[in-house]
């Protein structure tokens, strides 16, 4: 059993870096395009704060367990960063950011983790974590090019890499279960952008893809405004939603929440 598990997990990893290689020569495919484009280019990057709340279910080796009604799991800070490249109509946009949810509660029903039962009456401190990466491209189909009232609807490939970590901890019992677990996720979708001012603009987007009954969605919108034209500053709202399920282990969650962001802008 254990060299079966041993063996996946070895499958999983190989197959988990070449999709990560494949992403970096994809992404440096299209650095390359952009670059060489001829076009005139702009780098921009900045820090993204969020505060999100997670929902849902997981399970590991026992049974369904709800992140609010039994973890009592709360809203949570954090903070990730984002640099982008823009040239005419094409776009990339790397970003990563980290998410950690924690909860206590005394159990009002039993559950089991990871072959673990944790009884009712019983304290249990949990925590999920996740790192979050991200390679986003998109491509104007159609931008009307005007400062005032422009407009531009692009369609969208991304590709996100989690890094889930779920622990949850009894100390009357001593258990102190973690299940770990690393989700690649190619989605397609389109982007809609905006210029409500010369110094205000608003962007919204959402992409989606579904597989052998899993399925992960995600949405974004957000207004962004410049008081001067290297800067930006935004304010939004997104959300994701994982549904994955393998066997005894299942991943139906949602973090969404609202967000805040500061840009640098450099033109070439």
């Amino acid at each position: 059993m254990r060299l079966n598990q041993a063996l996946k997990r070895s499958k999983t990893s190989f197959k988990l870096e070449k999709m990560k290689k494949t992403s970096l020569l994809l992404g440096g495919i299209i650095v390359l395009l952009i670059t060489s484009s001829g076009y005139a280019l702009e780098i921009s990057g900045g820090s993204i704060y969020t505060k999100f709340e997670l929902s849902g279910k997981i399970k590991s080796e026992g049974t369904d367990i709800d992140m609010e009604k039994d973890l009592g799991m709360e809203d949570e800070e954090s903070w990730g960063g984002f640099f982008e490249i823009d040239g005419k109509r094409h776009h990339l946009l790397a970003s990563l950011s980290t998410q950690k949810f924690e909860g206590s509660k005394i159990l009002e029903a039993p559950f089991e983790f990871r072959n673990k039962t944790y009884p009712a009456s019983t304290r249990v401190d949990s925590k999920i974590e996740y790192n979050l990466y991200e390679l986003q491209y998109h491509y104007d189909l159609l931008d009307i090019e005007n400062r005032i009232l422009g407009f531009s609807l692009a369609s969208l490939f991304k590709v996100s890499v989690y890094e889930i970590d779920a622990n949850i901890k009894d100390s009357s019992f001593g258990y102190d279960e973690t299940y770990q677990e690393t989700l690649f996720v190619p989605t397609i979708g389109f982007l809609i952008r905006t210029n409500l001012t010369k110094f205000l603009n608003l962007t919204a987007q959402a992409s989606t893809i579904e597989y052998s009954g899993d399925s992960y969605t995600e949405y974004k919108a957000f207004l962004e405004i410049s008081p001067i034209e290297s800067i930006g500053l935004g304010i939004g709202y997104e959300g994701r939603k994982v549904d994955y399920a393998e066997k005894l282990d299942l991943i139906d969650i949602e973090s969404k929440g609202a967000f805040a962001q500061l840009r640098f802008l450099y033109k070439f």
